[in-house]
């Protein structure tokens, strides 16, 4: 779901669909250079659990998830992309705020 203003984004919400992108961070380098300057994105997923939890997990089993994702991992994406900040503001969410 995008929310678009002109010929850049406000924001971009990305709903269980980066579980299934064999290159995301191209995905999400294309999402970014759209965001507008103090937009975000927003993107869900289950977020892969600590290592002892994992087994169990019944995300990995899905043969269409080709890609797990982590709090770190999405950390790693914000620094990577200059993110102002990354937040975790609910269960399997990530918001990156591009700076102004």
């Amino acid at each position: 779901m995008l929310f678009a203003t002109g010929d850049s984004l406000l924001g971009d919400h990305e709903p269980q669909v980066v579980e299934h992108v064999f290159h995301p961070m191209d995905a999400f380098r294309d999402m970014w250079r759209v965001t507008k300057p103090g937009g975000a994105l927003l993107v869900m997923t289950s977020m892969q659990p600590e290592p002892n939890a994992f087994a169990g997990w019944h995300y990995h089993n899905d043969p269409t998830h080709v890609c797990l994702f982590s709090e770190a991992t999405f950390e790693r994406v914000a620094s990577t992309l200059g993110a102002g900040r990354c937040l975790f503001p609910a269960a399997n969410v990530a918001v990156l705020e591009k700076p102004l």
